[in-house]
């Protein structure tokens, strides 16, 4: 069976369920702040990740490979970058509050329960909070743009600006 594998980190983007809760409250000046301090993550818009799929497809590159994707921004980014990111797009400062991983985790475990009861998919998850809480969750584009010339084209805040004006746009209720 012909086969690749894309290993994308976060993917946000309108109508993101998972991290734009997330640059929501950032918005209203809020954020949250759990785990270490140092850890590092990728991330990737949508139209970026689906660019690299239909770029490898139509290059004709074969099959059996495994790639990492992300924005382009070597070393990823610390959560305080997403936090100076969306400050700097508002023109206001944000309040971070830090939150225990323990009880971020509870959250976690709670909600997902609370989901499955009413048959529904939860936000976040236990999973989840094991993603948010890596230490080192960085991608590395160079096989994939080695391969196929593929360049991510929307920066962080670029990514950032078009999320949440389509999510304002469309009164908080996203594009799914």
């Amino acid at each position: 069976m012909p086969w690749v594998i894309f290993r994308p980190p976060a993917i946000y983007g309108p109508g993101d369920r998972e991290l734009l809760p997330l640059f929501r409250w950032m918005c209203r000046g809020i954020a949250p702040v759990f785990g270490s301090a140092g850890k590092r993550i990728s991330l990737l818009y949508v139209e970026d990740m689906a660019e690299a799929v239909v770029c490898y497809l139509q290059r004709g590159m074969g099959w059996g490979r495994s790639y990492e994707v992300h924005d382009g921004h070597a070393g990823g980014y610390s959560w305080e970058d997403v936090i100076d990111a969306i400050a700097r797009m508002n023109g206001r400062s944000i309040y971070r509050i830090k939150v225990p991983v323990s009880l971020v985790r509870l959250g976690a475990t709670l909600n997902l329960a609370v989901a499955r009861m009413g048959n529904r998919m939860p936000m976040l998850t236990p999973g989840k909070v094991r993603e948010l809480t890596h230490p080192d969750w960085v991608g590395d584009n160079t096989a994939l743009t080695r391969d196929t010339g593929w360049i991510p084209q929307v920066t962080l805040e670029e990514g950032l600006r078009q999320t949440l004006r389509q999510d304002r746009a469309t009164g908080g209720k996203g594009s799914h």
